[in-house]
């Protein structure tokens, strides 16, 4: 059997980095709700530890706690997962709004604006222009499940200190 030299059978660091940065750049301006699926960390342990409450992270995965609506819709359940390092935020949202889109309601997109003075993080989401439905006529289990959702994961996620979110579609605030 032939021995290759250690380089071969590794993957190099760099490669590894530039892998990831290519796959996080794709979330430049708006995120893809359909693409941030594709950005997930793979499974298994990636010899992360638990550090700064909910907050956990090597040099490219950190472990972080999103919130999603029970299956009764009465309450947030928080569910631990793996996201690259490196906007870890927008990640954490695409994680939590992967799953909204039900048919008649589908989002096309999101942003997130991070105010580090204030503390406030603004999530602009846009409708698909083919969704049949609007933010105003989620049912409030819906709605708790959206807004929610991503609320909580943004404001205990400790080590992002984020105080408060806001909600906006296309730069308008939404009001419900």
């Amino acid at each position: 059997m032939t021995q290759f030299p250690k380089f071969f059978t590794q993957t190099p660091h760099w490669l590894t980095s530039l892998v990831t940065g290519l796959a996080i750049a794709n979330f430049s301006a708006f995120g893809s709700v359909a693409l941030a699926t594709e950005i997930s960390a793979p499974s298994g342990n990636l010899g992360v530890t638990e550090a700064q409450g909910n907050l956990a992270a090597t040099s490219q995965y950190a472990t972080v706690i999103i919130y999603k609506a029970d299956t009764q819709c009465n309450s947030l359940v928080a569910e631990k997962i793996t996201i690259p390092a490196e906007r870890q935020v927008e990640a954490a949202v695409g994680k939590v709004l992967e799953r909204r889109n039900t048919g008649d309601f589908d989002l096309a997109g999101y942003r997130v604006i991070l105010n580090a003075n204030s503390g406030i993080a603004t999530v602009d989401l846009r409708i698909s222009p083919d969704s049949q439905r609007t933010f105003a006529s989620l049912s409030n289990c819906e709605q708790m499940a959206l807004f929610g959702s991503v609320r909580k994961t943004l404001t205990s996620n400790l080590g992002w200190k984020i105080q408060d979110v806001r909600f906006t579609a296309q730069g308008e605030e939404i009001y419900l």
